[in-house]
């Protein structure tokens, strides 16, 4: 095959299709067809040899290995990891068969597969045949396969509460160093990304040959630098050690179930190639499963859910300049079918949900969907029950164990950030537009928003201490210094900006909140709250609310869904984050959030509480009843205050 996949675009793609229609060999496809685009039928013999070398033994093979593989691993993408061993495997078995490959493939496989595994067995199980180990093992490996960044940050942030003062320093080092050098690698990466389309764009079949010297620089240049971080882990280790400390990473079942409120429900799952797993853990200890083995069953498998969760996303996806959206009604219906259907009558029952999503369906919000009753009646999950989203089970019961240090309503300041004067063209959304030219004021880059009036008015009104940075006011330094504060709340209404901004600002950060640049600053990196900045200022509340666009989505695509500016909040010690993965129309943001404060503060409730009320009350306004204006914001961390 290794002389084959030289000939051209269209014989290659055929070729590797003809092998097969797995997700590996499509895999293979895309990985080769975006390289080989352009590419003539005719090639003359030394380009063909050359770009047989980069397909056989170089630096395709080096990228995907050293790479892909590994980021994916360490972000728990499984499934783009085993997709990229299987092209290694695939390769390798067709060409050179290189010895390192296969044996870094296999162990891969070996590694990860054994959760999908024997989460098969288990829950093909007949029901009720089921050992309460057995039961218990499931919400483990599920635990497992789930891990996420933010998951595993979370949980061991809080373990940090009680640590002596060395070990918290020692993990306030590490974890500052780990942001960072996740930071660069993914600068580097978004960058390799861009340098990979200039090179793929050309053709191979160039008088001077496959570019192949520049392919080869773009796998060097992706590498993160790891040396910084792991001197920190092992101080921090050394530090516990020292300390006679240690924390297991194990899910207990009854931990879980113990950890859960009179009238709450846990629903969690596992979601792999063709294999979804869903489950409820209940507060009595018992433990509901719902096995979706392939679509053959008559069950829906894996894609048959993401293709309606598509398709339920599409219709929460702010169109271009502020439009609304169509509402995709039957994906909603069908999508908590899948996720909650076999669990029905007890999600009915209970007030409030601990959703911890599964990876891979883990970026959306829930609070649309349709759950419909006996009545008939399009009943939306977020406005009958409370929805709290903990990064993970282990993380959860974490939470409910450590005693909280935050601040409870009405003891201490509360915090409102925004206002700010941007002159850029409205877009009815609190998203950035282009990213500013080098040397230009922020402000003139990002669309003016909606004048917050009637949220400040309650800020001043409802909370207890209110603190008001508006407009030149709210630059980051001033932001920062308020992190010694003990703070109950803290809004943030502006612009969510991507790494274009921050690439364009020269900040070496993925996410950042836009704010108010100073008139002696001369860089608008200076503009910019990144999530480095949140943890390594220590800057928390009891509730931050992030009113702004996207600041849950993924900074860069080999990272997971609240890996950026609400993990960074977490793990600097906040209660909960309100945050959204999607774009967000800033009038609705603007209302939402008022809301919530309100139900917050005057009513007492607790930030899930506080958040049904809020978007109830907005949905029953006129003109706002669509999904797409109040649906959109989750609660991360903790949603009910803790007696």
């Amino acid at each position: 095959m290794a002389e084959r996949l030289t000939a051209s675009a269209s014989v290659v793609l055929s070729d590797i299709r003809a092998a097969g229609g797995t997700e590996e060999i499509n895999f293979v496809a895309q990985v080769i067809g975006a390289a080989f685009a352009g590419l003539p039928a005719e090639i003359p013999d030394p380009v063909r040899d050359e770009a047989n070398g980069w397909l056989a033994g170089g630096p395709m093979l080096e990228f995907i290995l050293n790479n892909v593989i590994p980021i994916a691993n360490s972000v728990d993408r499984p499934d783009i990891a085993y997709r990229a061993s299987r092209t290694l495997s695939l390769i390798a078995a067709e060409t050179v068969g290189n010895e390192t490959m296969q044996t870094a493939s296999e162990g891969f496989r070996h590694a990860r597969q054994t959760y999908g595994a024997e989460l098969r067995l288990l829950a093909s199980r007949p029901a009720g045949k089921l050992t309460s180990i057995e039961g218990a093992r499931i919400v483990e490996l599920a635990d497992l396969g789930n891990r996420s960044t933010t998951g595993i940050d979370h949980f061991e942030r809080l373990q940090m509460q009680t640590a002596p003062a060395p070990v918290r320093e020692a993990y306030a080092r590490y974890i500052n160093a780990k942001l960072r050098s996740e930071a660069l690698a993914g600068l580097r990466l978004v960058a390799a990304g861009e340098d990979f389309k200039r090179i793929s764009s050309r053709t191979l079949a160039k008088p001077d040959g496959a570019d192949v010297q520049a392919l080869e620089a773009l796998v060097r240049s992706i590498r993160s630098p790891q040396a910084d971080l792991d001197k920190h882990w092992r101080s921090w280790q050394l530090a516990m050690q020292d300390a006679g400390m240690s924390y297991s990473k194990t899910v207990n079942l009854s931990a879980a179930a113990a950890s859960l409120k009179s009238d709450e429900i846990l629903i969690s799952g596992y979601a792999f190639s063709d294999l979804i797993v869903m489950f409820a853990i209940f507060p009595d200890g018992s433990l509901k499963i719902w096995p979706a083995a392939n679509v053959n069953n008559g069950v829906l498998h894996y894609q048959s859910v993401r293709d309606l969760a598509d398709r339920y996303r599409k219709g929460l996806t702010v169109l271009a300049g502020g439009q609304i959206p169509r509402f995709d009604q039957a994906a909603s219906k069908d999508l908590y079918t899948a996720l909650f259907g076999y669990a029905a009558p007890d999600v009915s029952k209970a007030e409030r949900i601990v959703w911890v999503a599964p990876r891979h369906l883990d970026d959306f919000p829930i609070s649309a969907l349709l759950t419909g009753n006996a009545a008939g009646d399009q009943l939306y999950l977020g406005l009958e029950k409370e929805i709290m989203s903990p990064p993970s089970i282990l993380s959860f019961i974490a939470m409910r164990q450590t005693a909280s240090t935050a601040v409870r309503p009405q003891t201490g300041a509360s915090l409102f950030v925004g206002d700010i004067e941007f002159s850029g063209k409205a877009t009815n959304t609190a998203s950035a537009q282009s990213a500013p030219k080098p040397g230009a004021v922020l402000g003139k880059s990002l669309g003016r928003l909606r004048e917050p009036s009637s949220l400040l008015e309650t800020f001043r009104k409802e909370v207890h201490e209110p603190v008001l940075l508006r407009r030149e006011d709210a630059q980051r330094s001033n932001v920062l210094a308020r992190a010694a504060t003990p703070l109950d709340t803290v809004v943030f209404y502006t612009h969510g900006v991507g790494n274009a901004f921050t690439r364009a600002c020269g900040a070496a950060s993925l996410q950042a909140l836009a704010l108010h640049q100073g008139r002696s600053e001369t860089s608008c990196a200076s503009a910019l709250l990144t999530p480095e900045d949140v943890v390594s200022s220590g800057l928390k509340a009891d509730l931050v609310v992030l009113a702004a666009c996207s600041t849950g989505a993924a900074p860069v695509i080999t990272e997971a869904p609240l890996s950026g500016l609400a993990r960074a909040f977490l793990v600097a010690g906040s209660g909960s984050v309100v945050t959204a993965q999607f774009e967000v129309i800033d009038v609705s943001a603007l209302l939402l959030t008022e809301k919530l404060i309100r139900a917050r503060h005057k009513g007492g409730m607790g930030p899930s509480a506080a958040m049904r009320s809020a978007m109830r009350e907005l949905a029953r306004t006129p003109g706002y009843g669509d999904p797409v204006h109040w649906a959109l914001f989750e609660v991360v961390g903790e949603g009910a205050d803790k007696p």
